[in-house]
């Protein structure tokens, strides 16, 4: 007799397939020859501009498919390569060289309805494609230095000027970061009102702020382990260790993976990840500890399973409130804190599962059993059990 399934997962499996589906439409229709025109030195083209445009090409004998002005932009589609680039020849005899730039592409045809739903059709390597590639080697070393060099003259002339006192202001190239030496607490406060009014995208970093991220994160991990051994079980305690360590890991090796830039808000990012993921952790570590009282006859992993179970939806629940804040956060907070919700996000979401499936499991691995989490007898008391002698 064949297996049979349940009718939801057949239409959970038809649902998929139409999905794939539905999203892999935009790679069947080709696309279109076309132009970009821009306007130079941050302008925008106009439309009496795309009007002239569209006229001289019809006027030469090219029929575009279409001549659209989108965000400041003109874009031109063509029936074919032949055609776009005599429009391209029309377009740079009309608009000039100087005024506009004029590139050669090529636009998906993906009709607008599955556009809306952010379907699109894949994008081929150049080994697909064809073309050609040019790469354009910047000394990016020698021109961050000759920067910060250009930043220390302006900053000595800036200070002097507003007439802040300093001790000096020097390069730290290796940092790619400007020093300034102030006297007193007061000219750190008028430096930065001074430097501030140039550029409000500068960081200002106190040098009294620093300190040792081992320091700071082998710190919080000993605390946790002594909390959580003292508090509940030593298996427990090295499983909750693990899971923070596993979480801490693998935020870090995000941002060593997508080269982002690891600072004290970074840094201020882990340790609230630490706080957030053992909170989590110590909920499920209460839940296991009374389910070992209440299932007499169920077996540790029967009892953890339990326990995760009961305390899925408090987490889950809580892990989604927290990421809709932070996704608010990511968007709206400023470069200055993106990284902050970058980790916090991505490490959130670490820390969620590795409450409910790492910290537990290590437990378990490690023999965690009913007599481990039973409270000790009380100590018997002198006499007891011993018959009256009168």
């Amino acid at each position: 007799m064949l297996n049979q399934n349940p009718l939801w997962r057949y239409l959970l499996v038809v649902g998929v397939l139409l999905l794939a589906l539905v999203y892999a439409l935009p790679n069947l229709y080709p696309e279109d020859p076309a132009l970009n025109i821009n306007a130079t030195r941050g302008g925008a083209v106009s439309e009496t501009t795309r009007q002239q445009l569209e006229e001289q090409l019809v006027a030469s004998g090219i029929t575009p498919k279409a001549v659209t002005l989108e965000n400041g932009q003109v874009l031109v589609r063509f029936q074919s390569a032949e055609d776009q680039l005599r429009g391209r020849q029309v377009a740079t005899e009309l608009l000039g060289n100087v005024n506009y730039v004029t590139a050669l592409n090529l636009v998906p045809t993906t009709p607008a309805w599955l556009a809306a739903i952010g379907a699109s059709p894949m994008k081929l390597g150049l080994d697909l494609r064809g073309g050609v590639h040019f790469l354009m080697a910047v000394d990016m070393k020698a021109a961050l230095d000759k920067n910060i060099n250009d930043l220390t003259q302006a900053f000595r002339a800036d200070l002097r000027e507003a007439r802040v006192r300093y001790r000096s202001v020097s390069a730290d190239l290796e940092r790619s970061q400007v020093q300034v030496l102030l006297r007193s607490a007061e000219d750190v406060v008028a430096a930065r009102a001074a430097l501030s009014k140039l550029d409000r995208e500068y960081v200002f970093t106190d040098g009294a702020a620093e300190f040792s991220l081992n320091v700071s994160l082998s710190g919080a991990l000993i605390g946790i382990l002594l909390y959580v051994g003292m508090r509940f079980e030593w298996r427990l305690s090295v499983g909750a260790v693990l899971a923070l360590g596993h979480d801490v890991i693998i935020t870090l090796g995000l941002f060593s993976l997508l080269q982002l830039e690891f600072d004290l808000t970074v840094l201020a990012a882990i340790l609230a990840l630490i706080g957030y993921s053992i909170n989590d952790t110590i909920v499920v570590f209460d839940r296991i500890r009374e389910s070992f009282r209440k299932l007499r006859d169920a077996t540790p992993e029967e009892t953890v399973n339990d326990a995760v179970t009961a305390t899925l939806n408090r987490t889950v629940v809580t892990s989604l409130t927290t990421i809709i804040v932070l996704v608010v956060l990511f968007y709206m907070g400023g470069a200055l804190i993106h990284n902050f919700a970058t980790a916090l996000l991505f490490g959130i979401a670490i820390g969620t599962y590795s409450s409910v499936f790492v910290a537990s499991g290590i437990a378990v691995q490690l023999g965690l059993n009913r007599e481990d989490m039973l409270p000790p007898p009380p100590p018997e008391k002198e006499g007891e059990g011993t018959e009256p002698l009168l």
